[in-house]
């Protein structure tokens, strides 16, 4: 008998139960936050449920197996996922949005050049029936879950192909899998103490998401602006242009006590540097530099307007030089994983431990299924160069995952994706339209993102002797439950009100942003010129590089690269709060509890106590809520 004859299923009813009623109950919460807030549930149905199903197994003779238990775990982070087809509901706005019939292209108005494949016409009669449920919408709905299919696919073929080359041959260390594998002990045992601990800390949650979300409902009067205050008023008359505000949102101050202190006060630094310091000199020292920022910016501009409008007339095109600048040094961190690779790609066996087709069979399935893509990808545009599609879709993806998964296996944890690749690559062609500039093959930077974290996970199941291929088993149910449930609850929430409106605050502010994106990089408004793409470009390089050799001579980890980049692109409210949060969760919280060995035992569970504290809350409010405007016409 072979070591993988070892291994136990974690994939049970039991456990698909537990990913079903996770998917049921909180994607749609999850949805609701996305809406209202701009971030999902995270973590929040993980514990919640995982709790639940343990706790419900232990008074039966047959408790959760550490193999069930870890599916459970990993399974109900689907709790988390926000809907793709929200970019369908997006382009119903934009394309009668004023944004859309502001630019024109060869004299025809932007909204014009938006194809029905994309959402139905601007003079569409659907676009106020507010469903996605309509013939006209059937088109959109799907393309997008075509794209899924086709995205699933080349995920699953990646990830299981890295997951070999890295863990079973190249044999990295992934130093956070043991935090998981640490969760699923804990979780199976029911540590009385940690149960305890988790208790306590939804207090702090359902404290906050009463006085938050709540006090809206029950007396009118919203007491904490979500999701930030607006502070630019104290510093426009020294700093004009500086997009300062200070996040409200309890978990933005919570989830950072994971977060070394080194890296938080570096992406404050960074984040400071571009989106105070920098936003306020080009207009008060080098106006020169971005003209059109200077003509735009007045006195008295909140900060929504001065994000929105630094982002696109300043940052666009320098923040994919910082894009460039993370890849070349991602390609430096990971150089010994890319020559691995290619080496281990020669082999064609199946390996000892990993349960997963051989490696050829997963390269022609990632190639088919992405070349499939970008086939579709170019009947639907024709117009734009096919190097394109087949760059980003094949190409740049399958090198995303073999650096990121590196990075993953070495250090522990990862930078942002470099942003805006795709408008970069559709900005060099002579392409003239919509469509090319918003529309992807495949989503193909998840697909590159999916790998490294599919990589750790088979770690952990290996560690615990669960079968990897169980966790194919757990995307292929989640994956097409997921999508459903993220469009009946986003059909719902359109129903009950327009999305963008006040009832969804965070699509006030995220939508017109996305728009007036679309509207410069479609009507080829940028500053795409080498002095504003490449010397970001060396500049970041340069800052990293240097901080690499100066931790080498140094031996003290005085700089924090990830944490550098990082900063680049978060605003000041969220670095300020990852700032204080770090910092309590290093300095503050360990005095509190008795040490720095018990709160390092304890801090994941402080965290999902107070997300899951705010989570019950929203549950309930939007339980009520929909029970409320479903029994009433409201005008909305």
């Amino acid at each position: 008998m072979g070591e993988r004859d070892e291994f136990r299923t974690g994939i049970t009813w039991r456990s698909i139960l537990a990913l079903v009623l996770a998917g049921i109950i909180f994607i749609p919460i999850s949805n609701y936050l996305y809406l209202v807030l701009g971030s999902g549930m995270g973590g929040t149905s993980t514990f919640f449920i995982t709790m639940l199903f343990v706790e419900l197994t232990s008074l039966s003779y047959a408790p959760l197996t550490p193999q069930e238990t870890l599916m459970v775990y990993y399974g109900t982070g689907i709790g988390g996922y926000t809907s793709p087809y929200y970019l369908v509901v997006y382009r119903s706005y934009f394309v009668r949005s004023p944004f859309a019939w502001s630019a024109h292209i060869e004299g025809k108005p932007l909204a014009m050049w938006v194809p029905s494949w994309l959402t139905p016409p601007y003079y569409s009669k659907a676009h106020a029936l507010r469903t996605l449920f309509t013939p006209e919408f059937l088109l959109p709905v799907g393309i997008y879950t075509v794209r899924l299919v086709l995205s699933l696919i080349a995920q699953l073929a990646i990830a299981m192909l890295m997951a070999r080359i890295y863990v079973e041959f190249e044999k990295y260390r992934f130093p956070f899998a043991q935090v998981d594998v640490s969760m699923v002990k804990f979780l199976s045992e029911r540590d009385p103490s940690m149960v305890k601990v988790i208790l306590i800390s939804m207090v702090a949650g359902v404290a906050y998401a009463i006085v938050a979300y709540a006090s809206p409902i029950l007396t009118g009067v919203r007491i904490i602006p979500l999701p930030f205050y607006d502070m630019t008023w104290l510093v426009q008359d020294y700093l004009p242009g500086a997009a300062l505000g200070l996040s409200t949102v309890l978990s933005a101050y919570v989830g950072p006590f994971i977060i070394p202190f080194n890296t938080a006060i570096w992406i404050f630094i960074a984040s400071f540097i571009v989106w105070i310091f920098l936003n306020s000199l080009f207009i008060t020292t080098f106006p020169n530099f971005f003209p059109e920022w200077v003509q735009e910016y007045h006195k008295g501009m909140g900060l929504i307007a001065i994000q929105n409008r630094s982002f696109i007339r300043v940052w666009f095109v320098p923040q994919v030089g910082f894009g460039l600048a993370l890849a070349l040094y991602m390609i430096y961190r990971a150089r010994r994983g890319i020559v691995s690779i290619f080496r281990a790609l020669r082999i064609t066996e199946k390996g000892e431990l990993l349960d997963f087709p051989s490696n050829w069979v997963l390269i022609i399935a990632y190639l088919a299924s992405t070349g499939v893509a970008v086939l579709i990808h170019h009947m639907l545009i024709p117009d734009l160069p096919i190097w394109v599609p087949a760059f980003a879709g094949i190409a740049y993806s399958f090198l995303l995952a073999i650096a990121y998964t590196a990075i993953l296996g070495e250090v522990g944890f990862l930078p942002a994706a470099p942003p805006f690749v795709w408008q970069t690559l559709v900005y060099l062609t002579p392409y003239k339209g919509y469509a090319g500039f918003v529309f992807e093959p495949t989503e193909y930077t998840s697909v590159g993102l999916a790998a490294p974290g599919f990589a750790q996970q088979t770690k952990v199941a290996l560690t615990l002797k669960a079968k990897p291929s169980d966790l194919v088993k757990l995307i292929l149910i989640a994956s097409p439950l997921a999508w459903f449930m993220g469009l009946i609850s986003l059909e719902i929430f359109w129903r009950i009100a327009p999305i963008p409106s006040a009832v969804y605050p965070n699509t006030v502010y995220g939508m017109p942003l996305s728009a007036q994106i679309d509207v410069v990089t479609a009507g080829r408004q940028l500053r795409v010129t080498p002095e504003y793409l490449f010397y970001p470009t060396l500049g970041v390089l340069a800052i990293l590089f240097a901080g690499d050799l100066l931790l080498k001579v140094v031996k003290i980890p005085i700089f924090s690269p990830i944490g550098f980049v990082m900063g680049l692109y978060t605003q000041p409210a969220g670095a300020i709060a990852m700032l204080i949060g770090s910092a309590l969760g290093t300095f503050v919280m360990p005095r509190l509890v008795g040490g720095r060995e018990v709160w390092d035992r304890i801090r994941g569970y402080v965290i999902a106590g107070e997300m899951i504290g705010e989570g019950m809350v929203l549950t309930l409010l939007l339980a009520v809520s929909m029970m409320a405007k479903s029994a009433w016409l409201w005008p909305w």
